[in-house]
């Protein structure tokens, strides 16, 4: 009886001290919240995790997926810098929390730090952890957000600019304004000279006042010319919107098309 009593008692201190030193399972993260910030050269990501355990007695290990490529990793605990980080594959990254002995029923905060390549056009994460409640910012802008989500789950999301998304493009009408004030004063100059022009028009072919009406289209014509070079240049700059762009070509074409049809029949009729 008395060897019986003994070996019971044993077998219940083995199974006391093994729930003693038990690392903290049932662990599940409350919230994540993931900032991605682009910077001139490198993109730094910052993730804020509350991570929670429901059994056991202290926290042992804690597992994260951090991205491909990453440099520059810190994972802290509670305000503390871990420094036994060991990388499990490409991946996963185990911390050691043993020296922390820090209850499995408390409630501890996480920040991870790391920096990714500028490159980098999609940002991808796996869950180690059931997690209630994910949300991923880039540039401050939120990007991404879901609930619930179990363990092993992967998500990828494009790096898109959101400080330019949605924004319509605004047309710079600056160089439109300008080159129609040009054309206005071309064009004043022009009614100038038909009003001085002589009213008969059976004089020689040689007088003045054709001659400068013939010089006038020419000088119209190479203005016009120079003006739809002007707006081609600025637009393979994209000093000026596409749609601005198509508007000042048609225009000054059609503008162009005409006095050297005006410029023909005067040529022919002197002839």
């Amino acid at each position: 009886m008395k060897k019986t009593l003994l070996i019971v008692m044993s077998i219940t201190i083995v199974f006391l001290l093994a729930g003693i030193n038990v690392a903290a399972q049932g662990i599940s993260v409350q919230t994540q919240d993931i900032s991605i910030i682009e910077e001139n050269d490198k993109i730094t990501v910052h993730e804020d995790l509350e991570i929670k355990g429901t059994i056991g007695s202290t926290y042992k290990t804690l597992s994260f997926w951090i991205p491909t490529g990453n440099s520059n990793l810190k994972i802290s605990v509670n305000s503390q810098e871990i420094n036994m980080i060991t990388p499990q594959n490409q991946n996963i990254y185990v911390c050691n929390l043993s020296g922390l002995n820090i209850s499995a029923d408390t409630l501890i905060k996480v920040d991870i730090n790391y920096d990714l390549k500028t490159d980098t056009a999609e940002f991808q994460k796996t869950l180690t952890y059931n997690t209630s409640k994910i949300t991923v910012e880039f540039n401050n802008k939120q990007i991404y957000t879901a609930m619930n989500l179990q363990k092993d789950t992967t998500f990828t999301i494009k790096l898109v600019e959101k400080e330019t998304a949605g924004i319509t493009e605004k047309p710079d009408y600056s160089t439109y304004y300008y080159i129609i004030g040009f054309l206005t004063l071309i064009i004043i100059v022009l009614a100038y000279l038909q009003v001085k022009k002589p009213q008969k028009q059976n004089r020689a072919k040689k007088h003045i006042p054709q001659t400068a009406s013939e010089e006038l289209l020419t000088t119209r014509k190479a203005l016009l010319l120079e003006i739809l070079k002007e707006i081609e240049k600025k637009h393979r700059a994209k000093q000026i919107s596409e749609d601005t762009y198509n508007k000042l070509k048609e225009h000054y074409k059609q503008e162009a098309v005409e006095t050297m049809k005006q410029l023909d029949d005067m040529k022919s009729k002197i002839k």
